[in-house]
């Protein structure tokens, strides 16, 4: 098993996509950036010499679900309802594609909802970009499933929350659970058809008291589906709404607790930024609420941002002591990039 950044992949996963992972890397300009960043990390400077290699572009926050477990719902926070425009994205691209290594495309939205998105992937792909894209499989009709395999997407990552549709139907508030399921093989049998074997295909399972006891039974699924990887994560909890979804198994507990043991630094903030849908730019996927805005990208020059003085102070904050920012001490299940996946 070989862990980059928070997961864990083995050598056949990592394989399936030899040739983007060498494509992403082996740029002169990517590896020079890379090189800054981690210079920056080592020496602990909170200017950063290099621009963010991973990010996370939130191409649309419509949501067609309501799923209880929501970061958005545990806050009470509105959702922007709003997709990102390819004039916005070609200038982001502009900006951070030449230095970008990976990209995850979404945030609290369906980003399948954006219809752009597949032209999105695709531009990524010129960039020689990793990209990733995580969906609640409502939308993955035949032909969206298609789109997506035509558009040279890397990593797919489908959330089903629930093994059964009682449980499904719960905690994926509007979703079907028979839908899905079908969706999901449907994709994985056109990708087959298509001999589209250098994608990762990946179930996420976010392990819950409504649904803790069907986690033998996601691997079963997982498996009869074809999938490449089975992700179990703990339910993250950002309010006292999430903390009554808690697992009740205090194994579970006792992973979250490792996982940022004694952790006082965060390299996020060195490494990866969020551009939300409005173009705001936020530290991390943990600032549901928008609680620490940096600026804004689509009427900022995003390198200004990067290093503006309210993101340098949230660094140098994070240097003096992570655990008086709230969205790092209260809410964060990945301090210095350890995400609580069990597997």
């Amino acid at each position: 098993m070989i862990r980059i950044g928070n997961q864990k992949y083995t050598f056949k996963e990592l394989w399936k996509v030899k040739k983007s992972m060498i494509l992403a890397v082996s740029s002169p300009k990517k590896f020079i950036n890379f090189l800054k960043i981690k210079y920056s990390e080592i020496k602990k400077t909170p200017k950063v010499y290099g621009l963010p290699y991973s990010i996370f572009i939130e191409t649309s926050s419509y949501c067609n679900l309501r799923c209880p477990m929501c970061l958005k719902l545990q806050k009470n926070s509105k959702f922007d309802n709003r997709n990102i425009g390819l004039d916005e994205y070609n200038k982001l691209m502009k900006q951070i594609g030449p230095t970008m290594i990976t990209l995850r495309l979404w945030n609290y939205g369906e980003p399948l909802i954006n219809k752009d998105i597949f032209k999105m992937i695709k531009i990524a792909k010129k960039y020689k970009i990793f990209t990733v894209l995580s969906t609640n499989g409502v939308l993955m009709d035949k032909e969206t499933s298609k789109k997506l395999l035509d558009s040279g997407l890397d990593f797919l990552v489908i959330s089903f929350d629930g093994a059964s549709k009682e449980t499904y139907e719960k905690n994926r508030k509007n979703g079907t659970f028979e839908v899905v399921l079908k969706n999901v093989q449907d994709f994985m049998d056109l990708k087959n058809q298509m001999k589209r074997n250098n994608i990762i295909v990946s179930i996420q399972f976010i392990i819950m008291n409504t649904n803790e006891d069907e986690v033998d039974k996601i691997k079963e699924i997982t498996n009869k589906l074809g999938a490449d990887k089975l992700m179990l994560r703990v339910l993250n909890v950002v309010s006292e709404k999430g903390s009554e979804l808690l697992p009740k198994n205090k194994k579970y507990e006792n992973i979250e607790k490792e996982q940022i043991k004694n952790v006082n630094f965060c390299s996020n903030v060195w490494e990866e930024t969020v551009i939300n849908s409005t173009g705001a730019v936020t530290p991390c996927c943990m600032d549901a609420a928008l609680e620490f805005p940096f600026g804004n990208a689509f009427s900022e020059d995003f390198r200004a941002i990067w290093n503006n003085t309210k993101y340098i102070e949230f660094r140098k904050k994070i240097l003096e002591n992570i655990n008086q920012i709230k969205i790092c001490n209260a809410y964060c299940y990945k301090k210095d990039n350890k995400l609580n996946f069990i597997k």
